[in-house]
């Protein structure tokens, strides 16, 4: 289950889980998201000298960035609830998170960026339509 989505919409939300209100925030440009499967090796008698995997857990991590808006940001250790957008409105992913890193700089043009980092905090949910 290794997965890498990326998109440029979606709201994340300050409230610690699922259910609170979704706002714009950080005024997200792009996102990434990678999922992962974390897995050991096993072997199997009889298998000649092939190893097997076993899957122990999955994971996902991330990064988002967008302009600065002090009342809109995020801060580092931050439970997040996050819905990334693929396309539209109708596919998306969307889970609870930990912020993990977050950075601010300036450009010529005086905009304010501000990029950060998160952790999932459980399953990464789905909502494709296929």
């Amino acid at each position: 289950m290794a997965d890498s989505l990326s998109g440029k919409t979606g709201n994340i939300s300050t409230a610690s889980t699922q259910g609170g209100t979704l706002a714009v925030i950080a005024d997200m440009e792009n996102w990434n998201i990678d999922s992962s499967a974390n897995t050991e090796d096993k072997i199997v008698f009889g298998s000649g000298m092939w190893t097997d995997k076993d899957v122990i857990n999955y994971g996902w991590t991330g990064s988002a960035d967008g302009y600065f808006v002090a009342a809109n940001s995020v801060v580092i250790g931050s439970k997040i609830w996050g819905k990334f957008l693929i396309d539209a409105s109708t596919n998306y992913r969307y889970g609870n998170c930990v912020v993990t890193k977050v950075g601010i700089a300036t450009a010529a043009n005086g905009m304010i960026k501000q990029s950060f980092e998160f952790g999932g905090k459980g399953e990464l949910f789905n909502n494709a339509i296929s």
